[in-house]
């Protein structure tokens, strides 16, 4: 039986905290650490551009920043790729300048079927697939 109707209502303003850190710990072991909470605990707001540092996200604008269409991901299912980058050069004010960057991918939407490959060397791989 397929459904037509989301399998949990209102899940677009669900949120996801995306807690991650990074550290340089041969120049130092606490001079060089950096959570992703330079602004403490906050929401991203998609038209507000003070928001761009904040690790709560909703479902919704998750799906969105990917270019996917959640109310087609609500009913079927899918699965999307979180990239955090963080661009840090220690010749610039570390406070200052390393900063993470988020982005969104849809790596599939038509279910809950998904293939990913990680290349670790020429012609040599671990691919992972999940299908339920």
């Amino acid at each position: 039986m397929l459904r037509s109707q989301p399998l949990i209502p209102g899940a677009e303003n669900y949120t996801v905290l995306i807690k991650n850190s990074v550290s340089f710990s041969r120049f130092g072991e606490d001079k060089y650490h950096k959570n992703n909470m330079p602004n403490g605990i906050c929401i991203y707001k998609k038209h507000k551009p003070s928001t761009h540092l904040c690790p709560i996200f909703k479902l919704g604008d998750i799906v969105e920043l990917a270019g996917g269409n959640f109310s087609k991901i609500a009913i079927k299912g899918g699965v999307i790729s979180i990239q955090i980058t963080w661009n840090c050069d220690l010749d610039w004010n570390f406070d200052e300048y390393c900063l993470p960057k988020y982005n969104f991918r849809v790596l599939d939407n038509t279910g809950w079927n998904f293939r990913h490959a990680h290349y670790h060397e020429e012609s040599r791989r671990t691919l992972i697939k999940v299908t339920i």
